[in-house]
């Protein structure tokens, strides 16, 4: 079934993952800021839906024009850690575990601490 040789097949398959990336790079906000903003936001669930459809669609066309298994693996599975990276990014609070501000955050001088100070036993 495959109309590419191996060399090739990987290459274009590895081009393809990249054009995800770029699709995803240009339609949802990077990572970090999705986790900065609360949870459950629907624009960025809307913008993650979006570039996951336009990625699939572009790793679909790109797969049948060379009509090789190996492009849609490896951009398939780009979409969909992508999409989960994405998803789990929106879903996560701010501040959880570690409550470490952003960089797009402001830390007043006053509520920063002296340094660290011991636990007394």
């Amino acid at each position: 079934m495959s109309q590419l040789n191996r060399q090739t097949s990987v290459g274009v398959g590895l081009a393809t993952a990249a054009l995800v990336y770029g699709i995803y790079d240009q339609t949802v906000p990077r990572t970090v800021d999705i986790r900065v903003q609360q949870a459950g936001d629907r624009d960025l669930a809307a913008a993650e839906k979006n570039a996951r459809w336009i990625s699939g669609a572009a790793v679909l066309v790109v797969s049948l024009i060379t009509m090789d298994a190996t492009v849609f693996v490896l951009g398939a599975t780009m979409v969909v850690a992508l999409s989960w990276s994405k998803r789990h990014a929106n879903y996560c609070q701010p501040g959880g575990v570690a409550n470490i501000p952003s960089s797009r955050q402001i830390q007043n001088a006053d509520q920063v601490g002296a340094g660290y100070t011991p636990a007394l036993v």
